[in-house]
């Protein structure tokens, strides 16, 4: 007993100062401002995104994946839409995530993926919005496509670059 050892000394690489430990667990913002810039002359509109704009209805979802709708794929994401007629009390967008069991096959890694692609959605859903007449509706299909956990940031990319092409074809349906 007469020695030290050195799990209970104070050099000991487990009892490491608080100051690297609270740097490692400090808090880092998810997105910055710098980093995903929004166009000045786009309206404002609240980056919500309520249970009413979920695509959950089993119907809907059938015909989501039935023959007539369109994909498009920016790994590792994949969004399949509709175009469908517009109801009243009915957002114009609904949305389902998908985060298939045979992707990634732990829980925490399917809902980590499931909200980093809400969250994309959320932040660039205006795009889409901006697009829509009155009378339209869409329902789209966010469906991921990778067998690893990504950064929030590549997802961000994927989610604006697809929901680029569907405002493209939705005008150019338009104007046709």
């Amino acid at each position: 007993m007469g020695g030290s050892s050195p799990i209970y000394s104070g050099s000991s690489p487990i009892y490491k100062s608080t100051e690297s430990r609270e740097r490692r667990y400090a808090k880092q913002p998810l997105f910055s401002a710098v980093a995903f810039p929004t166009s000045h002359n786009a309206p404002t509109m609240r980056f919500t995104f309520k249970k009413s704009e979920h695509l959950c209805r089993l119907s809907e979802i059938e015909r989501l994946f039935s023959a007539g709708s369109r994909s498009a794929t920016v790994f590792p994401v994949r969004i399949v839409y509709r175009k469908v007629q517009a109801t009243d009390g009915e957002p114009p967008v609904k949305v389902l995530v998908s985060v298939a069991k045979r992707r990634l096959r732990h829980a925490v890694d399917r809902n980590r993926a499931k909200r980093q692609l809400r969250e994309a959605y959320r932040l660039q859903k205006s795009t889409i919005y901006n697009i829509l007449k009155g009378e339209e509706a869409i329902h789209l299909g966010l469906i991921w496509m990778a067998d690893k956990p990504m950064e929030s940031h590549r997802i961000h990319t994927a989610i604006g670059t697809l929901l680029e092409r569907v405002a493209e074809n939705l005008k150019r349906n338009h104007q046709a």
